[in-house]
């Protein structure tokens, strides 16, 4: 085993598995879950998202990496030329010697899993008792985030469920929180009681009571749903009850539609006019808002757009200086210039500098207001500056012949 794992790269990979398993497990099996929330896995921190992998895929990976690492060291040390029936039976018995060690491997990890029994899948419930609203067959009873109506659109203000206690028997001692898979956020349930929310850990349901939990984000006070979308992926939802822990994951592509209906279904509606009513389609409006929330999240509006002019703006400043070196000019300066005193050739530079900021503080100012109609607006608005910008080099241009 000690010439498998010869040679400093593969110590250093095996090494990292061992760190990176052991605290997996650790985290998953040992600590008490009010320390285990607050430590992520370390899939979790690599991939900003979480329920794809559990502890026990670490140990298939491990039995994956032996395999590899025992089938290189047999063609390392056998890879010689057939020419004997011997030597063919000693290559051929590297890939035998591989699949043995992976399936012992793997049969070891399963066997430990099923004997040990404290898996926390274990205490997942697939049917829970207490019968949550996202999990009915109903469309209407599946909607799980809350929004309102502002003067800037639709805002998200957070989540919300009901449930009914099925159980038979008192429920006490209840515990539950939502949690973010993109920014890592914990939000502990609130629990809808005399039109009031109080903290839902330490309360009971008597059998049979329905029952609504609910978190807020952001204090209740609301984010434009553009925003939720590029700040919250994945949501998981936690109970804790009874000795069992209730877990359901919305994945991404859930919380999108959600979102996506929530803003459909509360923005004003358009006015029928006399000649019918209005061609803005639903799907053409969702479409929109994803392709913002798209833009908006990687960065392209507000990052990576504003990035790019802010280079070509760097570069046409220190040429306006070039041109105009008697002006001591700032950028403050450009923007509030005193045209009187210049030439009607600066004069023509400056308005040019001004119009092409102007439209990127216009543009960036909607997006945070939350008035940012999709991707044909970020189109048109990538066009509109390339044009300013154009114009603004060919001034340059021409002032330097």
């Amino acid at each position: 085993m000690a010439n498998i794992f010869a040679g400093r790269f593969r110590k250093m990979l095996l090494a990292a598995w061992v760190v990176i398993g052991t605290w997996d497990t650790m985290v998953a099996q040992f600590l008490p879950r009010s320390w285990a929330v607050k430590m992520p896995n370390v899939y979790e921190i690599l991939a900003k998202t979480s329920g794809f992998f559990d502890w026990w895929v670490w140990l298939v990976v491990g039995a994956v990496m032996t395999t590899i690492f025992s089938i290189e060291y047999a063609h390392r040390r056998n890879g010689v030329p057939v020419s004997s029936p011997s030597s063919e039976k000693n290559g051929m018995s590297a890939p035998i010697i591989g699949m043995v060690i992976f399936g012992l491997g793997f049969l070891g990890c399963l066997v430990w899993w099923i004997s040990s029994g404290e898996h926390p899948e274990d205490n997942r419930v697939e049917a829970d008792p207490l019968r949550w609203s996202f999990l009915a067959d109903t469309p209407g009873a599946k909607n799980f985030l809350m929004g309102k109506t502002t003067d800037y659109g639709v805002e998200i203000r957070g989540f919300q469920a009901y449930g009914k206690n099925a159980t038979g028997e008192y429920l006490g001692g209840l515990k539950g929180e939502v949690r973010s898979a993109r920014n890592g956020k914990v939000y502990p349930l609130l629990l809808h009681e005399d039109n009031d929310l109080v903290p839902l850990e330490g309360r009971g349901i008597p059998d049979g009571n329905q029952f609504g939990v609910r978190t807020l984000f952001f204090g209740g006070n609301g984010i434009p749903v553009v925003q939720f979308l590029s700040e919250f992926g994945a949501l998981t939802f936690i109970i804790e009850y009874g000795g069992k822990t209730f877990t359901h994951r919305f994945t991404e592509e859930e919380v999108w539609k959600q979102a996506e209906w929530l803003d459909e279904e509360l923005k004003p509606k358009p006015k029928r006019s006399n000649y019918g009513p209005s061609r803005e389609g639903s799907n053409s409006y969702a479409t929109q808002l994803r392709h913002a929330a798209i833009g908006y999240r990687d960065g392209i509006v507000v990052g990576r757009l504003k990035a790019t002019i802010d280079r070509c703006a760097a570069r046409q400043w220190d040429r306006l200086v070039t041109i105009m070196p008697e002006q001591r000019l700032h950028s403050d300066d450009l923007m509030n210039a005193d045209k009187s005193k210049l030439s009607p050739r600066q004069v023509e530079l400056v308005t040019a500098y001004q119009l092409r900021e102007a439209e990127l503080e216009n543009y960036v100012k909607a997006v945070e207001d939350g008035r940012y109609s999709g991707v044909q607006a970020a189109k048109s608005f990538r066009h509109r500056v390339q044009q300013l910008s154009s114009r603004l080099d060919q001034l340059i241009e021409d002032w330097n012949s």
